[in-house]
């Protein structure tokens, strides 16, 4: 059985409820189409080639890499971003009075393919899919919500005031699919850290040119601190985000099996939504076995480029619009393929569905 044999095995349609005209408006809407491309990356080298800044742009959320997706995005009436590039374009949708985030995203409509199987298989996997849809699977955050092998360490460094290592692993890391010059580059910059002037001479985009300009001018605590509240608005949520993310799903994977029958789990902040005394204590421990306290949540000093936000995520959740089809496997000689589309909440995701099955 394989899943994501090639990228167009695993489409994801985001859906909206933003209100989209064809005449006028205060933002420019488009949609972003990519093949094998994240969506941080996508917009950035759409901002570059445009000379867009890239906290102009909002979006609902990070789409799959391997995959083929298509999602939302916008920019004030002033900006466009149409770009075209190899398996990655954006395109002019119209307009809008508002623009895009997490809230304006009503779920999104997919289609995965699992390939090389054989009939008795498929049946199999089949039922378990349909079982696992009926009665609802965990909702936990999926590793494409964390943006890389570490990212979701981001926000912890600049919770427990680490900022030389948050400026590093700003500078210096890379997505664990990136191409061998990339993370040749990125790696020696780690080596060279400390080394200015050698760091600045390595740098290539103008994201790391920025950075090793402002570290030539001023390394110390302070400057540092400037480095960092320099960071996108947009982006520095994603970090918080990730970090959010990665600490309910260990909360989750603890309470799940003390308390199976649970609804839903706040996310962390500062101060965290009412719930029950066990849900609190669960959350605390947690954060306590990383070494952060709730109080060091607030991020004073950061206030603004973003905080912390608790909201409600339900626990278990069920897919809609379910349509399965079983059918000769045209990459496999002699085997069967199994294609299933459903829909999704916001938030929540395919590959969890399908990792429970």
């Amino acid at each position: 059985m394989k899943l994501k044999v090639n990228p167009e095995d695993f489409k994801v349609e985001e859906k909206i409820n933003l209100k989209v005209s064809s005449t006028s408006g205060a933002y420019r809407v488009y949609r972003l189409t990519k093949r094998n491309w994240n969506t941080i990356d996508a917009i950035r080298d759409a901002c570059e080639s445009n000379n867009v800044p890239f906290e102009k742009v909002r979006y609902g959320g990070r789409k799959d890499r391997f995959a083929v997706t298509s999602q939302f995005i916008t920019t004030p009436s002033d900006c466009d971003i149409t770009f075209k590039r190899h398996n990655v374009s954006i395109d002019f949708e119209g307009c809008s009075d508002e623009s895009m985030s997490p809230k304006k995203v009503s779920g999104n409509l997919f289609t995965v393919t699992i390939r090389d199987m054989s009939p008795k298989e498929a049946d199999s996997f089949l039922e378990a899919m349909l079982k696992t849809s009926q009665n609802g699977f965990i909702n936990y955050f999926d590793e494409q919500r964390f943006g890389g092998d570490s990212t979701h360490f981001f926000a912890e460094l600049l919770i427990k005031r680490q900022y030389e290592r948050a400026v590093k692993m700003l500078l210096c890391n890379c997505h664990p699919e990136a191409p061998a010059p990339v993370k040749k580059r990125k790696l020696n910059m780690s080596l060279n850290w400390g080394n200015w002037r050698a760091i600045n001479d390595i740098a290539v985009d103008n994201n790391e040119q920025k950075i090793c300009n402002s570290l030539l001018k001023d390394s110390s605590a302070s400057g540092l601190l400037k480095i960092l509240r320099d960071i996108p608005k947009e982006e520095f949520g994603m970090y918080l985000s990730a970090y959010q993310s990665f600490i309910w799903n260990e909360v989750c994977s603890e309470l799940i099996n003390e308390t199976p029958e649970i609804k839903e789990i706040p996310t962390i902040a500062h101060e965290i939504l009412p719930t029950s005394e066990n849900v609190l204590k669960t959350i605390h421990s947690v954060l306590a076995k990383r070494g952060v306290r709730t109080l060091k949540l607030k991020l004073a000093e950061f206030k603004e480029c973003g905080y912390f936000s608790s909201f409600m995520r339900s626990v278990r959740v069920y897919p809609e619009m379910f349509e399965t089809l079983i059918s000769e496997d045209e990459l496999f000689k002699s085997r069967s393929k199994l294609t299933a589309k459903f829909f999704l909440q916001a938030g929540s995701y395919a590959t969890m569905l399908l990792k429970q099955v």
